[in-house]
């Protein structure tokens, strides 16, 4: 069993990876020219950046209680996944939406967070 956490666990850490290139890669196509492109990349990914450290890291200044820090954490996540939706297959998009969910209610089961 500790094992199965620890692989949860793993996983909710690479979806934060992919929420924050996804959320650059976002503010990158959004750009019109290269140089505002880099900027709106830098700006959506540093604002997830502080989103995360404000309401979801360990010492945040307002952390949610469980359930909710996992249902708000699975909801950017989840906008993460549609805000690349334009690159990936519609069933690879449901596909990771679909692992987001068993992953943040495994989260909330095991009160991981």
């Amino acid at each position: 069993m500790e094992l199965l956490r620890f692989v949860n666990a793993t996983i909710g850490f690479l979806f934060e990876l992919f929420a924050l290139v996804a959320y650059g890669i976002w503010g990158y196509s959004l750009g019109t020219s290269t140089s505002i492109k880099w900027l709106l990349a830098i700006v959506f990914s540093s604002l997830f950046i502080g989103l995360w450290a404000l309401c979801f890291a360990p010492d945040a200044a307002l952390r949610l209680p469980m359930p909710w820090i996992s249902i708000a954490a699975g909801c950017l996540f989840i906008g993460a996944v549609f805000a690349v939706r334009s690159a990936l297959p519609t069933a690879l998009v449901w596909g990771i939406i679909l692992f987001i969910v068993v992953h943040i209610v495994l989260t909330i089961q095991w009160k991981q967070w």
